[in-house]
C-alpha cells in the first residue's frame, strides 16, 4: 500500500513532502525495562540502524531502540554523543518481533 507521497510499512506510515521534508507516523510500542536489558552511549556518528545492527544483528529492528528511548521521529530526532540509550533485551525483542513482517527499514 504506497502512493507517491506515503509508504506503509509495519510500524507505520513514512510521509515525504513535496518540499523534501519527511515524518513517520506510528504507534509507540512499549518496552518495560527488563534485567536483561542493556545500555548504550552515543558516539560520534551513530545512528539507530547501526546501533540495532551492533545489539541484534538486523539493522531493520531500529524503531525498538527509537521507542525505548522517546525518539518519537527518526528523521528529526538526531541522537547527540553522549547520550545514553536503552537497548531492550533480545529476549523482549524475540517476544514482539517473531515475525519478518515487523521488521522496517528505510
Amino acid at each position: 500500500m504506497a502512493s507517491n507521497n506515503h509508504l506503509y510499512i509495519t510500524t507505520g506510515y513514512k510521509i515525504v513532502y513535496p518540499e523534501g521534508d519527511r515524518s513517520l507516523q506510528r504507534v509507540k510500542l512499549k518496552f518495560d525495562p527488563q534485567p536483561g536489558d542493556e545500555y548504550h552511549v552515543v558516539i560520534d556518528g551513530d545512528t539507530l540502524t547501526e546501533i540495532s545492527r551492533q545489539f541484534y544483528g538486523d539493522p531493520q529492528l531500529w524503531y525498538i531502540i527509537a521507542d525505548t528511548n522517546d525518539i518519537f521521529n527518526p528523521f528529526d530526532d538526531m541522537l547527540e554523543t553522549g547520550m545514553y540509550l536503552r537497548i531492550p533485551s533480545i529476549e523482549q525483542v524475540d517476544k514482539f518481533n517473531t515475525n519478518t513482517t515487523n521488521k522496517t527499514g528505510f
